[in-house]
């Protein structure tokens, strides 16, 4: 995915990672409700990235070929799967927080 950008690419990546790193600094309680996920996130990019500077793009190394035939993959991209996993899950869990209160407060 995205091999057009070649050697392009591990820089674009560092870049969103520091911008991500500057708006998780300016909204602390972003990263105070979700800090698990997201030090999960910037794992899995951290190490991407790193597979990119040393071995010219990202290593997959798991073959699963169970019921389809088409998926490679490696650990940082399941660690990442899962960070973004655990965030919905949360803002879901939040909303039906928030929905409730609601209905509770019009029920008042």
């Amino acid at each position: 995915m995205f091999s057009f950008l070649a050697e392009n690419l591990k820089y674009i990546q560092i870049g969103i990672l520091v911008i991500a790193l500057i708006y998780l600094i300016v909204n602390k309680d972003v990263f105070e409700q979700y800090y698990i996920p997201i030090t999960m996130l910037f794992a899995g990019g951290i190490s991407n990235i790193a597979d990119r500077f040393i071995h010219g793009g990202v290593v997959d190394y798991f073959y699963w070929h169970y019921w389809f035939d088409f998926a490679i993959f490696n650990l940082a991209d399941v660690i990442i799967d899962i960070a973004v996993a655990l965030i919905l899950w949360a803002q879901y869990i939040l909303y039906k927080k928030e929905k409730a209160e609601k209905k509770k407060n019009e029920l008042q």
